[in-house]
């Protein structure tokens, strides 16, 4: 089996996709950061605030599931030990089983109303459609049956 550029490795492990390569390959160490233009969201739920095993200690995360998420301009930068990875996509689709899990999330809710929701502020209600736009998710997991990104360009500086 082939395994993946460890740079390919750590960045899709951040994404949490299957990614054929051996548990030393994908480091996870240090956080995953993501903006969007925008990012709309069906059949979502928030699941309350969960505690997560990482290679930093536990995290406490926000966590959401819903049945779609649609990303665009989105841009997810990590730094670890093979340099900095750059992730540039026009669209970021994903589809069946998602799960968010974030430190923290910032966006505006309709174009208008800025929004940030943390482990120790989490929203107090969600709706099961919603959009965003200017949107920042720090320390961010995701997971999905299925993804499909658009222009999608990967990019180490090993600086």
């Amino acid at each position: 089996m082939m395994h993946p550029a460890p740079a390919v490795a750590l960045l899709l492990s951040h994404l949490m996709l299957p990614v054929p390569a051996s548990p030393a390959d994908l480091a996870g160490a240090e956080p995953l950061s993501l903006q969007a233009g925008t990012l709309a969201m069906s059949g979502l739920r928030f699941d309350g605030v969960v505690t997560l095993p990482t290679p930093r200690g536990s995290a406490d995360l926000l966590q959401f599931s819903m049945d779609q998420a649609e990303l665009n301009q989105v841009k997810a930068q990590v730094s670890g030990r093979h340099g900095r990875w750059t992730l540039d996509a026009a669209s970021l689709s994903l589809h069946g089983g998602v799960v968010l899990r974030t430190a923290r999330f910032s966006a505006r809710l309709a174009g208008l109303l800025p929004l940030t929701f943390t482990p120790a502020n989490p929203p107090p209600l969600v709706l099961p459609s919603m959009s965003f736009d200017h949107v920042e998710v720090e320390d961010v997991h995701l997971d999905a049956e299925r993804t499909t990104a658009q222009r999608l360009l990967i990019a180490i500086d090993r600086g």
